[in-house]
């Protein structure tokens, strides 16, 4: 079975996708013969990276809601990730861009690191409240994963995977897909 997951790292929902997935197949008496491929699905491809800008003042300013609403919002995402033992705390997470966490996403994809980098840049942006689209953080992690450094540089300066990353928006887009996360298994809709 091909499973296909299109998402983005500042998508909570995405998080709690890539989890509940993960605990379906916990059950699923064939899951060794599951491939899992991740897609790239960059939602704000024009945001700034390195804002310092709380996630509920983002939230307010993008939807044109008030601080409660965010706050109501964010909390009730907050409860669907704590359900399956993701204790997401929104209050130290700020907006960000993801490019540079995609390019570096697709340097540990091709060492079959994939889910790991996924699992820890989450961990680090939903949990810790890192700022994931700083290139010195980004650098840390592939480091504590074991990705080369000078490769992981070089992906980021070139945009080495730009291309890839907007064929596969593109694909979804094809598919009719305008939102995250985004399932097919076997090349049907989920």
């Amino acid at each position: 079975m091909k499973i296909e997951l299109w998402f983005d790292f500042v998508c909570p929902y995405c998080f709690l996708g890539k989890k509940n997935l993960e605990l379906a197949l916990e059950n699923f008496g064939h899951k060794d013969e599951v491939t899992i491929d991740y897609r790239s699905y960059q939602l704000i491809p024009d945001a700034e990276k390195n804002t310092g800008i709380n996630i509920i003042e983002n939230l307010m300013k993008k939807y044109n809601i008030t601080k409660d609403e965010a706050i109501k919002n964010c909390e009730s995402v907050a409860e669907r990730l704590r359900s399956v033992g993701l204790d997401y705390k929104y209050e130290n997470q700020t907006a960000t861009n993801t490019f540079d966490t995609f390019m570096v996403y697709h340097v540990a994809k091709e060492n079959n690191l994939s889910s790991k980098y996924i699992d820890k840049i989450m961990n680090a942006y939903f949990i810790e409240g890192n700022d994931i689209g700083d290139i010195d953080y980004l650098l840390k992690v592939s480091e504590e994963l074991g990705l080369d450094k000078n490769r992981v540089l070089e992906a980021i300066n070139t945009r080495e995977f730009e291309d890839v990353c907007e064929k596969e928006k593109q694909t979804a887009k094809n598919k009719g897909l305008s939102v995250v996360p985004f399932f097919l298994i076997n090349d049907e809709f989920v």
